[in-house]
């Protein structure tokens, strides 16, 4: 985050239990998995002044008033900082120009998509089941990922970066010219398709690579005992 207009200002608001988190404005949400609740906004006086929190059933929803000539240009320059803390997260939506980040997060469920140009950043995530979809120029990436099952997909310029161990069934796919890098170790099978001019990288240990050329191929190729340095 850039120099802010103005001097900063922090704005503690009231939080009620929610597991599901809607961001579409300038700025970072940073998430801490905690048994207590919390918000709090942090920036310059105008620009947290134009923030909309709300929540609809168990969705957090932060929106930014007027944020249409901060996100033209993709300027993160100003913008407010969203500190966030919740016991659970099983879905997560970002839009426009925020960048949502959070150093562990252990749950059952999760879901992540990103619908524009921010990122999101997890350095570690235990679940079991996450799916992860980017649509847009956005990056998703994920430091360690321990699952039972993952399906990520990528539709648009953004890149998805995943380090996963252990992980039995992994499907990849891409519909677009970003990448997908993904760095796995003792997983299961991995099943990748590339229908655009984007790349699936592979690196790390697997038992059974499934490989689609494009999304009309009928005949894979198939490896097995997969070890890619």
């Amino acid at each position: 985050m850039g120099k802010p207009n103005g001097p900063r200002v922090t704005r503690v608001l009231k939080a009620q239990y929610f597991s599901k988190i809607d961001a579409d404005l300038v700025g970072d949400i940073i998430y801490t998995q905690s048994d207590s609740m919390s918000i709090r906004l942090v920036g310059s006086k105008n620009e947290v002044e134009r923030m909309r929190v709300s929540f609809k059933g168990d969705k957090l929803i932060i929106e930014m008033e007027e944020k249409d000539d901060f996100s033209l240009f993709g300027n993160k320059r100003s913008g407010v900082d969203v500190y966030v803390s919740g016991p659970d997260l099983t879905e997560l939506k970002v839009e426009g120009v925020s960048d949502f980040k959070a150093k562990k997060i252990d749950t059952d469920y999760l879901s992540a998509t990103i619908d524009g140009v921010g990122d999101i950043q997890i350095d570690t995530l235990i679940c079991d089941h996450f799916k992860g979809f980017v649509d847009g120029t956005g990056d998703l990436r994920i430091g360690y990922l321990e699952a039972m099952s993952v399906n990520a997909s990528l539709d648009g310029t953004g890149d998805i970066k995943l380090s996963m161990v252990k992980v039995p069934d992994v499907k990849l796919l891409i519909d677009g010219t970003g990448d997908i890098r993904a760095r796995v170790k003792d997983c299961g099978t991995v099943t990748t398709s590339v229908d655009g001019t984007g790349n699936v990288v592979l690196k790390g240990t697997c038992r059974h690579w499934i490989k689609y050329d494009d999304n009309n191929d009928d005949r894979p190729k198939e490896l097995y005992n997969v070890n890619i340095k």
